[in-house]
């Protein structure tokens, strides 16, 4: 269930994250329809707030002290008899060095953030039409990465859920299993005891029937 959990949360966020970069998409989209560079430099500063929210929700992402997101590592062993019956869950971005250090942020996503003229043009250059096209570029990649990110991660909980429903069954079938070595048919038991019940009282009526024939024989003898 913790393990379960654990992804539950990694996707959320990346779900989060993606629709922030979507968000920082369409600014961009805005940005390079404007013409108006004090209007263009307004929706860069727009740009980076949203960009600076996409790395905090990262950090949010975690659950019971695991954020799969931010570099760390979930490890689990599905049968402490087998070193192979294991699974290794880790974000592509965060494969490398300690976990915590590495993660799936903006920058390491591509995406930078949009410094001070980055986006506007000069009197005679069109430096901002080439800044914004390389944003929206980067935008596309990281939003795709982000997308098999969360199909790495759907892959990883379906199997995890499996296994955790193929414990569930076995564990009830032992249940079972044990249940019918150590438990009485109740049917059958109920059965048994009425069988004997209806012995016990035929035998005292034929006790009875004999008794008073004895004494009607002894009353005759008299």
């Amino acid at each position: 269930h913790q393990a379960v959990r654990t992804i539950s949360a990694a996707s959320s966020g990346i779900d989060g994250m993606t629709k922030l970069l979507q968000t920082a998409q369409g600014i961009a989209t805005s940005a390079a329809a404007e013409s108006d560079q004090t209007r263009r430099a307004t929706l860069a500063t727009q740009f980076n707030t949203v960009l600076s929210q996409v790395d905090e929700l990262m950090k949010n992402s975690g659950y019971n002290g695991v954020n799969l997101l931010n570099g760390d590592k979930l490890s689990l062993s599905f049968d402490p008899k087998s070193t192979s019956a294991t699974m290794v869950i880790q974000s592509s971005n965060g494969s490398a060095g300690v976990a915590g250090s590495l993660g799936l942020t903006a920058s390491r996503l591509g995406v930078a953030t949009a410094a001070n003229s980055t986006w506007t043009n000069g009197a005679s250059d069109t430096v901002g039409d080439a800044g914004i096209k390389t944003t929206l570029t980067a935008l596309s990649t990281a939003i795709s990465t982000l997308r098999i990110e969360a199909s790495g991660l759907g892959s990883s909980q379906t199997i995890v859920s499996a296994r955790q429903a193929f414990t569930t069954s076995m564990v009830n079938t032992l249940k079972a299993g044990a249940g019918d070595l150590t438990l009485a048919d109740l049917n059958e038991e109920g059965a048994k005891l009425s069988s004997l019940n209806t012995r016990g009282q035929i035998a005292q009526t034929a006790l009875s029937l004999a008794t008073q024939r004895d004494q009607q024989v002894l009353q005759l003898l008299r």
